[in-house]
């Protein structure tokens, strides 16, 4: 595969572009990747753009290098050959193993194809400033990773900081929390991580922990360099009109974008709108020397704005064009004049300056600063072949805009068009997906407290977005919404699938993994809660799947309780929380499917082994009698029984005994009939247990029990 330049056909798109490098040594096939420039878009020429006829089929291997794939942010890995849509039934697709590391895990997995001795890698970073290169292709719940690399001690949040703060967004460790991006032309992972360490900034002042942008080997997670990333913003005629970014108050969560040499890192603040004296940032470090190339701040004489895109990335077009949305700015007081915009609640194209050292606005498209209508909680995507960029934030309502002329927009699609009295919230949190490979362009999306939208994309018409289609039922999301991504072969038939965490709870919430026909969303493929081996592990409230080489990753973190800053909030001494990978794929046999939802917002601990039922359920489902436990901590249990002699086994449980083929919302998450297994099954249902005073659930005991149960268990 011959390389592709900024002077060749591609060059002619206003699109997200094209560009591929030369496959690693010794490697047999072309790899795509995501270069100085643009991930390679290489997939089937869509039939509606017959001028793209330079394009090819199967022209790379899924490389997933960077957040949402490539630098248009499509979410698409157009290269799945294993996955498609006859395959995905619980019968025989599945939760392959559950990967626990240091650390909770806001990043989205990465993944390279022969990253390391021929073996393809699942690149992981965590909030413990570790990052882990796993063997795609390791089975079991604790594989040894191919290596993994602590780049120094994160961060721990600590009530004294701000004593007066009651929303801190990451905690209880802060170490690496955005999405690294991979350069294959040099084969490296950068990440940006906050750490303790003693430096001084370029202004003078001491600090004793700060963010630090690292470049590592990606065969062997050997640092290559590492640099402190103090950034410092001019925002007026004199030199000493200077803003200077206080560590204590960001979060660096939007995922890094890598463009024509230059990594993109942008901050917002971890603090929630608590009124500090915080901005948004966005800075453009040059790779080669790890310094800041120039800085942009959102709100140089007001404040707010933050660049946090609930974990997305900006987006970058084929001529270096960087796309990234805003916060909210400084809310106005009643009775005062309001304070200025500037650039904040905006989509923002900028453009670099070599010449000047300086990213400026070449377009820019604001919505009215009101309370907390965060405009920045969704990143922007790019529609690859066409001159479209999609946006959105919090007040639900989906914008499409021309690149280079971003107000005003070419089309709007409000979620809830109904007056505000009677509106209910449907922010848009994450990124859309887009999937451009058929006969017409898709774009979908997931509202909060909504369903999963597709939205039929006719090209260059006056509103290019047709009616959406719904799923006729699809698991009840909260305040994040779904996060998507979407894989296919190209544009082969059967091959598209919509993939969606479905975050069900508020904050730190449980979530699902659900999976539709791209062709056809009102067809549902697969719910991690069809069986109980399957639910997701952890917690993942802004969590994206990856898909890739036929498995699906899903990386979560360990809830950690937020209690108003009381002395427990703090980490004890030796503490690390942790996170999940969540593998799905195919499985290797057919099974028998429990359609018996698992627990919700439950923690994982360890998993037993034998016992009698009593220590079992003592141990393991809460302290004291079986009464206290039956009246305390499980509000409903479900008894399904293959034979009169396993009666026994819950004798003390009569009265909770649900009969094999009734419906009872109240014992079952889904409001499905009670389906009778083969052999004896136990579950719980946690939704209604008291808080904060009984201790949760543990998700692996209970699996643990049911096939203690299923083993023949010995009575009490």
């Amino acid at each position: 595969m011959r390389s592709l330049r900024s002077g060749s056909l591609c060059a002619l798109l206003v699109l997200a572009g094209c560009v591929a490098v030369a496959p690693p040594e010794g490697a047999d096939e072309s790899v795509g990747t995501t270069t100085d420039d643009i991930t390679l878009l290489g997939f089937d020429c869509p039939p509606w753009a017959p001028w793209a006829g330079g394009c090819a089929t199967a022209l790379a291997l899924p490389n997933v290098v960077t957040h949402h794939n490539d630098n248009s942010r499509t979410g698409w890995n157009h290269f799945e050959r294993t996955l498609n849509t006859d395959d995905l039934r619980a019968t025989q697709f599945g939760k392959r193993a559950t990967w626990t590391v240091d650390g909770q895990i806001y990043a989205q997995p990465l993944f390279v194809s022969r990253g390391a001795g021929g073996r393809d890698l699942v690149i992981v970073a965590t909030e413990h400033n570790k990052i882990y290169a796993f063997d795609a292709d390791a089975e079991g719940d604790s594989p040894t990773p191919v290596w993994q690399r602590f780049l120094g001690v994160p961060y721990r949040v600590t009530p004294t900081d701000h004593p007066d703060v009651h929303n801190i967004n990451v905690w209880p460790e802060m170490g690496i929390t955005s999405t690294p991006v991979i350069d294959m032309t040099t084969r490296s992972i950068y990440a940006v991580s906050l750490q303790m360490g003693d430096h001084l900034t370029p202004r003078g002042t001491r600090r004793t922990f700060g963010f630090k942008v690292h470049e590592l080997d990606l065969a062997t997670g050997a640092v290559k360099r590492s640099a402190w990333l103090d950034p410092v913003a001019f925002t007026g005629p004199r030199p000493n009109d200077v803003k200077e970014l206080d560590p204590r108050l960001y979060v660096q969560r939007a995922a890094l974008l890598l463009s024509q040499g230059r990594i993109y890192v942008g901050f917002a603040s971890n603090l929630g709108d608590e009124g500090y004296e915080w901005h948004g940032y966005l800075v453009a470090v040059d790779k080669s020397t790890l310094k800041p190339a120039a800085t942009f701040i959102t709100t140089p004489t007001t404040r707010e704005g933050g660049v946090w895109q609930a974990g997305a990335g900006p987006a970058a077009n084929l001529f270096g064009d960087v796309f990234v949305e805003s916060g909210d700015g400084e809310t106005p007081v009643p009775g005062d004049p309001p304070p200025p915009q500037e650039d904040s609640n905006s989509l923002l194209q900028l453009r670099y300056s070599a010449a000047s050292g300086a990213l400026t606005v070449a377009s820019k498209f604001s919505v009215p600063v009101g309370y907390d209508n965060d405009f920045g909680s969704m990143g922007p995507m790019l529609i690859p072949w066409l001159p479209y960029v999609v946006s959105g934030g919090k007040d639900g309502v989906l914008f499409v805009h021309y690149q280079g002329a971003l107000s005003p927009p070419v089309q709007q699609h409000d979620f809830d068009p109904r007056p505000p009295k009677e509106r209910v919230p449907r922010a848009l949190v994450g990124s859309p997906i887009t999937w451009t490979a058929g006969a017409k362009p898709h774009v979908y999306v997931w509202p909060a407290q909504s369903t999963l939208h597709d939205f039929a994309l006719s090209p260059f018409a006056a509103k290019p977005l047709g009616a959406p289609s719904t799923p006729a039922a699809s698991p009840p999301v909260g305040w994040f919404g779904g996060h998507l991504a979407g894989s296919s072969d190209g544009s082969r038939a059967g091959t598209g699938v919509v993939w969606a965490n479905a975050t069900t709870g508020a904050e730190k919430g449980s979530s699902l993994l659900v999976a539709y026909d791209a062709a056809n969303v009102t067809r549902e493929l697969y719910r991690s809660t069809l069986d109980y081996r399957d639910p997701v592990t952890g917690s993942g409230r802004m969590s994206t799947p990856m898909v890739a080489a036929g498995r699906v990753y899903l990386a979560t973190q360990e809830p950690w309780p937020y209690r108003e800053h009381p002395t427990d909030h703090l980490l004890p001494a030796g503490t690390v929380p942790s996170g999940y990978v969540n593998v799905y794929g195919l499985l290797d046999s057919a099974r028998d499917v429990v359609n018996v939802p698992p627990p919700p917002a439950c923690v994982e601990s360890s998993t037993p082994a034998t016992g009698t039922w009593t220590e079992m359920y003592t141990k393991y489902f809460g302290p004291g009698s079986l009464g206290h436990c039956t009246s305390c901590h499980v509000k409903a249990t479900s008894f399904s029984m293959a034979s009169a002699s396993s009666a026994d086994v819950f004798a003390a449980f009569k009265s909770k005994l649900v009969t094999p083929g009734t419906t009872d919302p109240q014992k079952s998450q889904l409001g499905s009939t009670v389906a009778p297994p083969t052999t004896p099954l136990v579950w719980f249902n946690m939704g209604s247990m008291p808080k904060p005073e009984a201790p949760k659930c543990n998700p692996t005991a209970v699996r643990a029990v049911n096939d203690w149960l299923r083993a023949g268990a010995p009575g009490p």
